[in-house]
């Protein structure tokens, strides 16, 4: 495997086991036990060296539907060169997993993220799975998620962290692309639209179409029952959401939270 060195100085945690990264991973998954996975990252933190350690990020942590969870981890291995002490080795590995409400592991996946230089020049992201569970997702979860939308639960929903809410991002202050979205589904009346963000697992999409929904209420556009049903059902939901403010970019807040400033905020407008 291509390894990447670079220079670091922050030293987070370290691993003493014989095994390789990846393969502890995976046999941390196939046992089933999230907690078990969570704490054996913490407790290698306790035996930290300069010569090895290990970075994780929790970049997605909410309910699909009530009782299911995604989750997507980051975990990377740093090995300090013998030639030279200020450069390190990195090994990067990243986790898909669905949990149930006891936390265990319903569904796995492992990837190793790379890039690799496309025909035009640019740089192209790739991910190869190492190794994943027979189930893409529990049939459970499935079966609950039709039942309540009323909508095909559609996997390629999943697993998504890389859509923003919020007005603003970065220092040009520039909205997120949703937010171009959201604004032209309102001045359009383009209700299909914003009913279908709604109507899907994800957070970031569900939020935005909440703020439609009550913006275009407020210039006397009614909505179903189904319709507020479902809000209220995000308003319970479970876990965090990506949010940008100004510089303040890739930020996570609960999505109950971001459900009541919504309402507040538009009732403010009234």
């Amino acid at each position: 495997m291509k390894r990447i060195y670079l220079s670091v100085f922050v030293i987070i945690f370290s691993c003493n086991s014989t095994q390789n990264l990846d393969e502890e991973l995976i046999d941390l998954c196939k046992a089933g036990r999230y907690n078990d996975l969570y704490e054996k990252m913490a407790s290698l933190k306790e035996s930290s060296t300069k010569a090895k350690y290990y970075e994780f990020r929790v970049f997605l942590d909410r309910e699909v539907i009530a009782g299911y969870t995604e989750k997507v981890i980051t975990v990377e291995e740093h090995i300090q060169s013998k030639e030279n002490k200020s450069m390190y080795s990195l090994d990067e590995y990243k986790l898909y997993l669905i949990t149930d409400s006891t936390d265990k592991i319903q569904a796995y996946r492992l990837v190793e993220p790379r890039l690799e230089k496309g025909v035009d020049g640019n740089w192209e992201k790739f991910e190869d799975i190492l190794s994943k569970s027979d189930q893409l997702y529990p049939k459970e979860m499935q079966e609950d998620f039709n039942r309540l939308y009323g909508v095909n639960f559609d996997y390629n929903y999943l697993f998504q962290y890389e859509i923003y809410f919020g007005e603003s991002c970065g220092q040009d202050g520039n909205p997120p692309e949703y937010r171009y979205y959201l604004e032209k589904a309102i001045v359009e009346k383009d209700t299909a639209t914003i009913n279908k963000w709604l109507f899907s697992p994800v957070a970031e999409k569900q939020l935005y179409a909440i703020e439609g929904i009550l913006r275009l209420g407020n210039e006397g556009h009614s909505f179903d029952s189904a319709t507020h049903s479902i809000i209220k059902e995000v308003s319970r939901k479970e876990g965090y959401a990506q949010t940008c403010a100004g510089c303040e970019y890739g930020d996570q807040q609960e999505i109950r939270k971001l459900v009541e400033i919504i309402k507040k905020r538009i009732l403010q407008e009234l």
